[in-house]
């Protein structure tokens, strides 16, 4: 996959730095620095669990990644079943997990597994996949498999809820991006100024989209550039699987304000049930 090199656009303390590459997953203090205080997506979930979650029953994150979710929902006092397949990420949830007093494996429990093969101790109330967990899935055989396996894993009256973007089909046509969209975050446990700027490129063979992610800790000379792949699922594609694997979809939403959704929508939400005779 080609990338542009190009530092042009970013301002002068971006350029001619050195970086030190990593995949997103092996980075989640730098995951962290994006995403640990996004929810989004929070109130959507938190209203299933509401309706549908009762009297301690199992409520199971796919995708967990540093808990971003599934350490609010559990100190709220759900039972919750995180499922993590990356070794740094995992690591760095335990830890959190830890320091929120969520040590008991009846309330808290962590599982190496993926959306295909996950086991959770008891049939859960709901299975969440949030925050583009889905665009991870590289083919419509291993998206299908997912479904259907958390089908499988549901109670009989589960639900399956997810969240994802739609395909970035700007960076689709136009190919690669320099790199640009230079930007300042805090560091979430040091607040130190952290420069960020992103670049992206479309695989078309394999439809996957790469983005680059650059920070860089103010006053220094060496940053960290992470790498993120993703399947460009349209939302034909995920809700025909969700069909297919056996669900009938009984909400459908186009953004985190539960707007209501349409074709332009910049998000899908969906919550789904097992459909009857399945």
């Amino acid at each position: 996959m080609h990338m542009l090199d190009d530092e042009s656009a970013l301002p002068a303390v971006l350029q001619g730095r050195r970086w030190r590459e990593l995949d997103i997953y092996e980075a989640p203090d730098w995951y962290d620095v994006d995403y640990a205080g996004y929810r989004g997506e929070e109130a959507f979930y938190r209203l299933i669990l509401e309706r549908c979650v009762k009297d301690g029953r199992l409520v199971v994150e796919l995708g967990a990644g540093t808990g971003r979710l599934a350490l609010r929902f559990a100190s709220a006092g759900f039972r919750v079943h995180a499922v993590e397949p990356a070794p740094a990420m995992r690591a760095h949830l335990l830890t959190k997990a830890r320091a929120a007093g969520l040590s008991d494996a009846a309330r808290f429990s962590v599982e190496d597994a993926v959306a295909a093969t996950f086991a959770p101790p008891d049939p859960p109330a709901l299975v969440m996949f949030p925050f583009n967990g889905l665009l991870h899935l590289r083919t419509m055989e291993e998206l299908l498999a997912s479904f259907a396996h958390v089908r499988a894993q549901l109670a009989p009256d589960g639900r399956f809820a997810i969240d994802c973007t739609g395909p970035y089909w700007d960076a689709m046509l136009f190919g690669p991006t320099a790199w640009g969209r230079a930007d300042e975050r805090v560091h979430h446990t040091s607040g130190a100024l952290v420069h960020t700027c992103d670049r992206c490129a479309y695989d078309s063979a394999t439809r996957q989209m790469r983005i680059d992610i650059r920070y860089l800790l103010d006053g220094h000379d060496e940053g960290v550039q992470i790498e993120l792949r993703q399947t460009m699922w349209t939302w034909q594609q995920v809700l025909g699987a969700l069909v297919r694997a056996g669900f009938v979809i009984e909400q459908q939403l186009g953004d985190v304000d539960l707007a209501p959704f349409d074709e332009g929508s910049p998000r899908l939400l969906v919550c789904a049930a097992i459909a009857p005779g399945r």
